[in-house]
């Protein structure tokens, strides 16, 4: 019971980790950090990613300003091994389609559009407790961001486009991760789960050719709740979980970026609908409940997330 119990917090350890400034753009690493499993075993996830922002703030003041709309759509896959009780390692691929509407009176209505494959991630995992412990399981990880994704691509007008639009970051990242979960004494099948994953950023020295830029770090910590409840014959898997996420200002040749970084509160319900032994559908949506955010920007209104979760038996 104690894997299952994992997924609803793992599949989506660093669900919208952003690259852009406006708390958009693409979850680069939301399926990394799946449960532990046997030796010797694979698992696998597929999952689609759509964060929608229309809420334009400054600090904690919302602004009526609707003309301007972001929408990010990715296809993340991930993989992970185990390969020994306490030893495993995830990979992460996405596939990232971004539109940026700004639509002012009186303006032509302006629309970007890109598409591309992202940036690929990788964890390398060891589980702290005893792999024979039912009740509780304390897992670290470090990683990285290698930067495979485009990050020059232009306008139809043949002009840059920011860093944000693009499918990739040009920066080599690091990231610790820690996961606990524990079962709760009173009701076997529900868990408590906390998560704290770390970015550090790293240096994107050929922006636009003759700038460097650098994306501020994130710091994420997740809480959550777990449990099994059963419809008519089928046992489903849910949970709740309040997102902390802080992310400092990029910069960009060495200065502060205006109007970039925050802070951030989610509240993520999600389900998981078992479809067979193999294989089950997690459907999941993010909705903003707090946003101090510096500058002007414009941040997420809500995400949703829907995908498959595979392990052979």
């Amino acid at each position: 019971m104690l894997k299952w119990s994992f997924i609803p917090i793992c599949l989506l350890a660093f669900n919208g980790f952003s690259q852009t400034c406006c708390s958009g753009g693409v979850p680069l690493s939301a399926n990394i950090g799946f449960p532990a499993a046997s030796k010797g075993s694979f698992q696998y996830s597929l999952t689609h990613d759509v964060n929608v922002l229309r809420t334009l703030k400054n600090g904690l003041e919302k602004i009526d300003d609707r003309s301007r709309t972001r929408r990010t759509h990715s296809i993340l896959f991930s993989t992970g091994y185990t390969f020994s009780p306490r030893i495993s390692a995830d990979v992460s691929l996405s596939y990232v389609w971004q539109q940026r509407i700004i639509d002012r009176p009186g303006l032509p209505r302006n629309v970007e559009r890109t598409n591309g494959f992202g940036d690929v991630m990788f964890l390398l995992k060891y589980q702290l407790t005893k792999p024979t412990n039912q009740d509780m399981a304390l897992l670290v990880g470090v990683g990285g961001k290698l930067p495979t994704g485009k990050t020059a691509m232009e306008s139809d007008d043949g002009i840059p486009l920011n860093l944000d639009l693009q499918p990739g970051t040009g920066a080599l990242d690091g990231i610790f991760w820690a996961l606990f979960t524990r079962k709760l004494g009173f009701r076997p099948s529900a868990s408590f789960n906390a998560l704290l994953v770390v970015r550090r950023t790293g240096l994107h020295d050929t922006y636009r050719q003759v700038q460097t830029y650098e994306i501020g770090d994130n710091y994420r910590l997740h809480l959550g709740v777990s449990d099994q409840f059963v419809i008519g014959s089928t046992l489903f898997n849910g949970s709740l979980t309040l997102r902390y996420r802080q992310a400092t200002e990029d910069r960009i040749d060495g200065q502060d970026l205006e109007s970039t970084g925050g802070k951030w509160v989610f509240l993520n319900p999600e389900i998981r609908v078992p479809l067979s032994t193999s294989l089950s559908l997690s459907l999941q949506i993010e909705l903003p409940i707090y946003a101090n955010i510096t500058g002007e920007q414009l941040s997420t209104t809500y995400r949703a997330t829907n995908g498959f979760y595979y392990t052979p038996q």
